[in-house]
């Protein structure tokens, strides 16, 4: 395949491995538009051309950490695809996960910065498994947690008066 390299933006280069593209129909499209069937670089006529001259391209902008765990996560899952989880847990809270071992410690070994990265590329380039998995596991982090325990795990500013706030909360009353 040709060289085409993922720039992340603290400025590492990768080659875009074949399992992220396989999983991630926006990068097929994007690759197959600028690279006609993703075979040749124009103004390449070979493979070969392509690969010797190797061409860099900035697919997003993504930390390199980030790049090498969903170049890992895609991989696994082309090799063993993750079933539909139904329970998830929040990113290190040592709950247990309803999936396959390999996606829970992958899932729980994350930061919680890394986490949303993860479904920022997974949204951006459509890796849907990968958005489905991210997005349970942050819904659960949030799962039974007041609007203070939500600012604090997110470091959110409480930006509403005393007075305010007494409004919200008996405005909705019944979510309690």
């Amino acid at each position: 395949m040709y060289r085409a390299l993922f720039i992340t933006y603290d400025q590492q280069s990768f080659p875009i491995e074949d399992a992220v593209i396989l999983l991630s129909p926006t990068l097929k499209r994007r690759l197959q538009g600028e690279w006609a069937g993703l075979l040749f670089l124009p103004p390449f006529s070979s493979r070969q051309q392509a690969e010797e001259k190797g061409e860099d391209v900035q697919i997003a902008e993504v930390s390199a950490e980030t790049y090498l765990k969903l170049a890992e996560w895609c991989r696994h899952h082309l090799e063993a695809p993750l079933q539909t989880p139904k329970v998830v847990t929040s990113v290190k809270d040592g709950s247990s996960f309803d999936i396959d071992p390999w996606y829970q410690e992958f899932m729980t070994s994350l930061s919680q910065e890394e986490l949303f990265e993860m479904m920022i590329a997974a949204q951006a380039w459509d890796i849907q498994p990968l958005l489905d998995l991210a997005a349970k596991t942050v819904a659960t982090m949030l799962k039974g947690k007041s609007a203070q325990q939500i600012r604090e795990l997110f470091d959110i500013e409480n930006d509403f008066t005393p007075e305010e706030e007494a409004a919200i909360k008996k405005e909705h009353e019944w979510t309690d």
